[in-house]
């Protein structure tokens, strides 16, 4: 009966150590990106302003698709007139006089 105890013992702080290890391990991941923005906030900006627009990108694009062609056209071209104004609006003058008119 003893050694029952002792094995079951073994094996609850066994189970105790892995759970505490699982958990340093996931505080350590969760935290990795936290301190990346903190350690590089203007690329970590860029890079989601960059994957916004390449998002949508793709849904604007799929979202034309089911239009008819010469509707399609017109909406893209109005909506990259606007892009391109808000861009230009937002920018300082020496990048924004390289936008398209």
């Amino acid at each position: 009966m003893n050694t029952t105890t002792n094995r079951s013992q073994g094996a609850h702080r066994a189970r105790g150590a892995q759970t505490q290890s699982e958990s340093s391990m996931f505080e350590n991941w969760a935290s990795a990106p936290t301190e990346f923005v903190q350690e590089y906030p203007v690329s970590t900006t860029l890079v989601a302003f960059a994957i916004g627009l390449g998002l949508g990108v793709v849904i604007g694009h799929s979202l034309t698709d089911s239009m008819s062609p010469k509707t399609t056209r017109s909406s893209v071209e109005s909506f990259g007139q606007q892009v391109c104004d808000a861009l230009r609006s937002s920018l300082p003058e020496s990048v924004s006089r390289h936008l398209p008119v």
